[in-house]
């Protein structure tokens, strides 16, 4: 945890040192990998694909509010769909305009999570979300985590039936397919209700007052994650030996990313647990404080020599 926290700490002073030429440079990295990811894993739009334009998309990112970035990524997300197809490209939109009116408005500060998710389906560990979520947010992240996972799966459903989708068929009938990914697609609804599941378990305990309670928040999370799939996809006739191997090995992926990623925020050191009580005229109260786990920093003193010149 020391080396962790060592990093974190050389991290964050690189920044504040540095912030006007960190802060755009972390922007843009963030942005052209996301940008890079929807290229390679969709790619139906070959400007979009151009390695020259993700560069530019990531240069123009890196100087506008976070929040117009997250626009922007949508923007790229559904450009690739509109290639492949225009009525799917338009049920995306609608979805994304009905999180923008329950949530975006009231609280934008996990705007993030629905173009998150789906990069991380790509790359086989969206598990780490819900796990990280949990211990570093409030059930109501469950919002955009399940218009994340209604995203991919649009996509997915209908890239898999891209021979459906660019057959000469009726509009409604495009339209049909990207609803039937979401509302009658069992798989899509079994993701939503366990990663809605990790989240609400995880975060109350989290609260609780059990020791390394932040910890055992992620672990809980992945294992209610892995049985409840496993158990899910079983019941429901998706369960091959190869998706059931991508699983676990992405969620063994995610416990470490979100393990890590808890000890950088949480980084409590509960061998300095405090137990205390008092009361008032109403009330009697017991309280668990847990000191924060810290570095002690390096004293350094310096020893100042006058020289004299002797003539």
């Amino acid at each position: 945890m020391d080396k962790i926290l060592e990093i974190k700490g050389n991290l964050l002073a690189l920044f504040e040192n540095n912030e006007k030429i960190m802060k755009p440079l972390l922007k843009f990295v963030l942005c052209f990998i996301t940008v890079l990811i929807l290229g390679i894993s969709l790619g139906y739009n070959h400007t979009l694909a151009n390695p020259i334009v993700m560069v530019v998309i990531g240069a123009v990112c890196a100087f506008l509010p976070k929040n117009i970035d997250v626009l922007i990524l949508i923007v790229v997300l559904v450009g690739h769909m509109a290639s492949l197809s225009m009525e799917i490209a338009l049920v995306t939109v609608v979805l994304l305009l009905v999180m923008y009116f329950i949530y975006f408005r009231f609280a934008p500060k996990y705007a993030f999570v629905v173009i998150l998710l789906p990069i991380l389906f790509f790359i086989k560990i969206p598990f780490v979300v819900p796990l990280v979520l949990a211990v570093t947010a409030t059930p109501i992240t469950i919002i955009p985590t399940i218009f994340g996972v209604a995203i991919y799966y649009i996509v997915h459903y209908t890239s898999v039936n891209v021979a459906a989708v660019n057959a000469a068929e009726a509009q409604v009938d495009q339209v049909s397919l990207a609803v039937q990914a979401v509302f009658t697609n069992k798989e899509c609804i079994l993701v939503m209700v366990v990663f809605a599941a990790v989240i609400v378990c995880g975060y109350y305990i989290k609260r609780s007052t059990i020791n390394n309670a932040p910890r055992m928040a992620v672990l809980i999370g992945a294992a209610i994650n892995i049985v409840a799939l496993l158990i899910g996809f079983i019941v429901i006739g998706n369960a091959d030996i190869l998706s059931i191997v991508f699983m676990i090995a992405g969620s063994i992926i995610s416990v470490l990313l979100a393990l890590l990623i808890q000890t950088a925020v949480l980084p409590l050191d509960y061998s300095k647990t405090v137990n205390t009580q008092f009361e008032d005229d109403e009330y009697y109260y017991y309280v668990k404080a847990v000191s924060k786990h810290s570095i002690a920093k390096e004293k350094v003193s310096v020893k100042k020599i006058n020289r004299k010149n002797n003539r």
